[in-house]
């Protein structure tokens, strides 16, 4: 009862957002867009309050633009977590933009739907850079999907093809950072409970959404790691897209260590 009492809540507050940040969405420019991240930071802030999730940050989002962010995926809950504590664009599958609710708020928030026809390669391509090339936050998972929480999967080079590119004649900096859940009511999380937190698999997301909020509170943390783009990385890497992404997975894989 306790979870579908929050399902409610969060959709109901998560509606009320949306339709305030609308007629906002129809204006233009940048003072628009920074208004919409503002209003979706604090939806998403709320949903998390909502939920039962305190969330704590560690370091910064890098001020460098365009900025590539990176993390680790765990859970469909890393989406709020992100978008509590940073201004970032997500990048959906086209799919998403047809859903109810979830669709209208991901276009709310400007993201960038991906089309994962190989026909479309080229499109989505274009598509991130002209939306990095105007200073936005784009924020990816590497992995390709989501893990057991326990373990990383490896980072797909594919991901970081756009950091061999210029902009402005400057390296696209790309900024790793890690999303952890770390105590439920007060308690570490142990070994055993981290499927009642990650999602992944053939994991039915109604089942284990209402598994996860009925659980009380959880406590998740983001740390943001230092920066890096191409331009540091040994120029005598075959190639610096690899190099990129395998740097980014040991980076990611020390902040979750740490």
């Amino acid at each position: 009862m306790v979870a579908v009492l929050k399902i409610i809540a969060t959709m109901l507050w998560v509606m009320g957002w949306a339709a305030a940040g609308w007629p906002v969405a129809w204006l233009s420019g940048a003072k628009a867009d920074a208004r919409i991240m503002w209003m979706m930071q604090r939806c998403f802030s709320g949903v998390l309050r909502i939920v039962g999730v305190r969330l704590e940050r560690v370091g910064r989002l890098c001020p460098l633009r365009p900025l590539l962010l990176v993390s680790n995926h765990t859970t469909y809950l890393d989406i709020a977590v992100l978008g509590a504590s940073a201004p970032v664009h997500f990048t959906p599958k086209t799919e998403i933009a047809d859903w109810p609710l979830i669709g209208m708020c991901s276009r709310l928030l400007r993201s960038i739907f991906i089309d994962r026809r190989i026909s479309k390669t080229g499109e989505n391509r274009r598509n991130l850079r002209d939306a990095l090339a105007a200073g936005k936050v784009i924020s990816l998972f590497p992995e390709g999907t989501t893990n057991d929480g326990k373990r990383l999967h490896p980072f797909r080079s594919s991901y970081f093809s756009l950091a061999e590119e210029r902009f402005g004649g400057a390296a696209l900096t790309v900024q790793p950072a890690a999303i952890v859940y770390t105590h439920i009511n007060g308690l570490p999380i142990d070994s055993t409970q981290w499927p009642l937190v990650a999602w992944y698999g053939d994991m039915n997301m109604l089942t284990h959404a209402r598994r996860l909020l009925s659980l009380g509170s959880l406590r998740a943390k983001i740390v943001f790691g230092a920066p890096i783009s191409v331009d540091d990385l040994n120029p005598d890497e075959p190639s610096s897209r690899k190099a990129l992404a395998a740097q980014c997975e040991r980076a990611v894989q020390d902040l979750l260590r740490a």
